[in-house]
């Protein structure tokens, strides 16, 4: 759904809407607001905020995982090393 900035104060679907902000609204509600000039034109939206999160929680678990893996090498390590040296 088209996302427009709002110029002029706005009640729509219920929630209260102040100049600055977006709304999202099918183009056939906006066209009497665009044209009365309480809505801009149509912006176009980044990827969606969830579809980010998602992508770079499955990159924060790769590493993670990668890492500790790493960790549990290098733990496994460790104790082998302080034993040869008494």
């Amino acid at each position: 759904m088209p996302q427009y900035p709002v110029n002029e104060p706005l009640k729509h679907d219920g929630q209260a809407y102040a100049p600055g902000d977006t709304v999202d609204m099918d183009a056939k509600a906006a066209k009497p607001l665009l044209a009365l000039g309480v809505l801009g034109p149509a912006v176009k939206v980044a990827a969606k905020p969830d579809a980010k999160v998602k992508a770079e929680d499955k990159a924060a678990a790769a590493g993670a995982a990668a890492v500790g893996h790493k960790t549990g090498e290098a733990d496994a390590a460790a104790p082998a090393e302080a034993g040869e040296g008494k």
